[in-house]
């Protein structure tokens, strides 16, 4: 059995450990409900944000397509892999990835743009085509953030150099649920829109300044906002799965305290005892 000494010390060390693993905890913590409550806001803005581009589509029919809505006809696919920066958040990337191996299986002229040192990390290894690279969303999200990588997902898709694009994400369904999800951005389809456009059939739509203007203006953003909100669920998914991953850590360590002192104390005893019988033994002899 270990000398008292030496189990203290494990004891200080894993309580050193242990205030870590809390203080990473309540910050991940902290995190997630602001951003729980960003992704809840930004679903509703989404489902507006679509009935409007649904309804503004179905009045002007087939007279003006925005490119981003049309297929081309190049056979190569580009995928957005948004992962973090981080690690210490339980099997989130891990999960995120065997998603993206299992759908890119049979995939060919397969490339990535990767968002997150994870998610480079993972392609480099997978020997994935890598268009480009972002670090992961560390703050609050804004919209303008998103810019950059849309700007080059669009560009790259109206060239006609990728023909399919696909985002990776994990979605935030609540704090001990975050589900993997592949969806395909690009070309936009305006069946992803759900609203009964019948209702609105017979009102009369004047659009100013021109419909070409509008278009020009809300089918990009109806894209960019698609990467939007999968960052938001992202990042929430991340603080989520960290925040259990470092309560889990805590408890463990809390554990390994509790059998150290139970064993501090059989040691301690054990030696006191030593110590009675040896002083009993001399005074007899």
């Amino acid at each position: 059995m270990p000398n008292t000494r030496e189990i203290r010390g494990q004891i200080q060390s894993i309580s050193k450990t242990k205030k870590i693993t809390k203080t990473m905890e309540l910050i991940s913590m902290a995190k997630v409900r602001k951003a729980s409550q960003k992704v809840s806001e930004s679903k509703e803005y989404s489902k507006e944000m679509k009935k409007v581009g649904d309804l503004v589509l179905s009045k002007i029919g087939e007279t003006l397509i925005h490119p981003l809505l049309q297929k081309n006809s190049s056979k190569k696919i580009l995928a957005i892999i948004l992962s973090t920066d981080r690690g210490l958040c339980g099997s989130l990337n891990t999960s995120l990835f065997s998603n993206f191996l299992h759908w890119a299986k049979n995939k060919s002229d397969l490339s990535v743009i990767t968002i997150g040192k994870k998610g480079k990390e993972f392609a480099i290894r997978s020997g994935l085509e890598i268009v480009a690279s972002f670090d992961a969303f560390s703050k609050e999200i804004n919209l303008s953030d998103i810019i950059p990588i849309s700007s080059i997902v669009s560009k790259k898709y109206l060239s006609n150099e990728f023909g399919e694009v696909y985002l990776f994400y994990m979605n935030f369904v609540n704090l001990g649920v975050q589900n993997p999800i592949g969806t395909r951005i690009l070309p936009l389809e305006r069946s992803e829109v759900d609203i009964d456009i019948n209702s609105d059939s017979n009102l009369e739509f004047t659009f100013e300044p021109s419909v070409k203007e509008i278009v020009d203006y809300l089918v990009p953003k109806l894209f960019e906002f698609q990467i939007f909100r999968a960052s938001m669920e992202n990042f929430a998914s991340e603080h989520a799965s960290r925040m259990i991953a470092m309560k889990n850590a805590s408890d463990n360590a809390g554990e390994m305290i509790d059998d150290l002192t139970l064993n501090f104390n059989k040691a301690r005893q054990a030696q006191i005892t030593k110590e009675i019988a040896e002083i009993v033994s001399g005074s007899v002899s």
